[in-house]
């Protein structure tokens, strides 16, 4: 059982390297150095920085450009007006002249034009901060679901090592002075070391679940964040 195990995790070393290998090359095969990293986070402030994610700050750049455009719009329906002023150095048998001119545009058929452009990019805006808003939610549940994994993640852990790993010892040990008195058998014993073996692999497996659970936050919600537990 603890052989197919074995090849079972030898098999998904396998398949993590040639993921690895996929993203960074050949360096993903090198043998890994030290301990992994793991990120020091803070709920309330990846919640602070939501709204500078990527794809949240997009529309904001967006929404920007729309309001300018419904500005220009606006501005459009009022008067413009503007002063030429011109100096014209003539031959000797003219004489030199200034000329001062003024000007005036006069929006001509506001409703027709600029009322349905205004209209337009207002809907459009709207729209715009729509979708902001559905996306902000959609990372907003994605950041409260990643981060119930990784509670659960923490209590899974700690029950390991705090609970099954310390009774897996304590059932080793009985079974074992057990089977020196001539109580149980060699297989009781194989048995309960057996199960504390399972116990470790399962605390390796959580800690490596737990370890990717809190780089996913990071990366996705933190990456201005400076701190990690090395």
């Amino acid at each position: 059982m603890l052989a197919e195990r074995q090849d079972e995790l030898q098999a998904q070393r396998e398949m993590a390297v040639a993921a690895l290998r996929r993203w960074i090359g050949d360096a993903g095969g090198e043998p890994l150095e030290g301990e992994p990293r793991r990120w020091a986070l803070d709920r309330e402030a990846l919640q602070h920085r939501l709204h500078r994610h990527p794809e949240i700050a997009a529309f904001d750049a967006m929404a920007g450009t729309l309001d300018a455009e419904v500005r220009e719009a606006r501005s459009m329906k009022k008067p413009d007006w503007g002063v030429e002023l011109a100096y014209q150095r003539r031959g000797q048998q003219y004489g030199n002249m200034v000329s001062l001119q003024f000007s005036i545009d006069l929006p001509v058929f506001a409703q027709k034009r600029q009322d349905p452009l205004i209209a337009a990019k207002l809907v459009e805006l709207q729209g715009v901060e729509a979708e902001r808003e559905s996306v902000r939610r959609e990372h907003a549940q994605m950041l409260a679901g990643d981060w119930a994994e990784l509670d659960r993640l923490d209590r899974a852990l700690a029950r390991v090592r705090d609970t099954s790993l310390p009774l897996a010892q304590e059932r080793i040990d009985l079974t074992l002075a057990s089977y020196r008195a001539g109580k149980s058998a060699l297989a009781d014993v194989i048995a309960a070391r057996r199960e504390r073996v399972e116990m470790l692999l399962k605390a390796v497996m959580l800690q490596g679940e737990r370890d990717a659970a809190g780089a996913r936050l990071h990366f996705a919600f933190d990456e201005e964040g400076d701190g990690a537990h090395p």
